[in-house]
């Protein structure tokens, strides 16, 4: 059976590397939605052995147990109505790098805005990031958020599969248990946001870049005292040239370093093929995977290389840097 096309390539650019600083993050934090308040496991516990209690002192005149009983059951109240107030005034905020790569662990933060004037304590987070990224889920406490001010949490996250991540796909989730421990009050919070991750880029050996240059200068001259080609001119030096090819005479008229190029060098420019057919099962998956990560590998050395370079993918629609 035949099944979709592979995903599209994200082609990346020599720009694309993540930056420190360069951030999306939803624009001034959310406040949280279906605010709900259950017992905790705790706290169901301590309600049904209250309620037994109470149901077994109905047949006894003991005006102490009946205090007791009474002075635990205002006990829950109160912690039910302090922990229904735990996530007033509150807004999250979500942080993460615009880019990333498939298998590097990406930071993220999330940071607990305190709009009003008393303390939260015991915050609560919970951030599932995407299918097939670990963890799948993101735990992080907030111990103390104090009135008016923000505290921020941090964690790391690694994508197993390249393309744009929803962050907002799936809701923050907050909840507090605070005072007690027998109620937890929990709601949902939209926080927006979306990661490009990239695929696997292969290292750049000397092979590869040999490639990319194309003939070697020891070629080059060989074809050149052969007649079969000719000097184009002489360009200032860049790094990662090769040092056989500083031509020496301008260098020392210039007072700079100097190579030569050759005719064949004139306006040189690279064509990555990579083709989208139907896959058909993991395997061809898989190859198409490779795939992507080779030419990626080879884009990022062409980049390097000050090369003009274009992506063709078969469909009329070529990427060229």
């Amino acid at each position: 059976m035949n099944r979709a096309p592979p995903r599209p390539y994200h082609l990346p650019v020599e720009q694309a590397a993540p930056t420190p600083g360069t951030k999306s993050s939803s624009r001034g934090g959310a406040a949280p939605e279906e605010v709900r308040v259950r017992p905790t496991q705790q706290g169901t516990v301590y309600l049904w052995t209250l309620g037994v209690f109470s149901m077994f002192l109905l047949g006894f005149k003991a005006n102490l147990a009946f205090l007791l009983g009474a002075f635990a059951l205002g006990c829950a109240g109160v912690a039910w109505a302090l922990t229904r107030r735990g996530l007033a005034q509150l807004r999250v905020d979500r942080e993460s790098p615009r880019r990333t790569r498939v298998g590097v662990p990406t930071p993220m933060a999330w940071v607990v805005h305190n709009d009003g004037r008393r303390t939260r304590i015991g915050i609560e987070l919970e951030d599932r990031p995407s299918r097939g990224a670990k963890p799948v889920r993101i735990l992080a406490e907030v111990p103390v958020v104090a009135g008016g001010g923000s505290e921020r949490c941090e964690g790391e996250v690694v994508f197993a599969r390249r393309g744009e991540v929803d962050l907002g796909r799936q809701p923050l989730l907050i909840g507090t248990r605070y005072p007690l421990g027998l109620f937890r009050v929990s709601g949902r919070v939209r926080a927006p946001g979306r990661i490009l991750v990239r695929p696997v880029e292969g290292r750049i050996t000397p092979r590869l870049r040999s490639h990319v240059r194309g003939r070697r200068p020891i070629e080059a001259r060989q074809r050149l005292a052969q007649g079969d080609d000719v000097i184009y001119g002489v360009r200032e030096y860049r790094e990662g040239d090769d040092p056989r090819r500083i031509h020496w005479r301008t260098t020392a008229r210039r007072g700079t370093l100097a190579v030569s190029e050759w005719r064949t060098e004139e306006g040189r420019e690279a064509v990555v093929v990579l083709g989208r057919g139907t896959g058909a099962g993991t395997t061809s998956v898989a190859h198409f995977e490779r795939a992507v990560a080779a030419a990626a590998t080879i884009w990022r050395a062409c980049i390097r290389e000050r090369l003009h370079v274009t992506l063709e993918f078969g469909d009329g629609s070529p990427v060229r840097s």
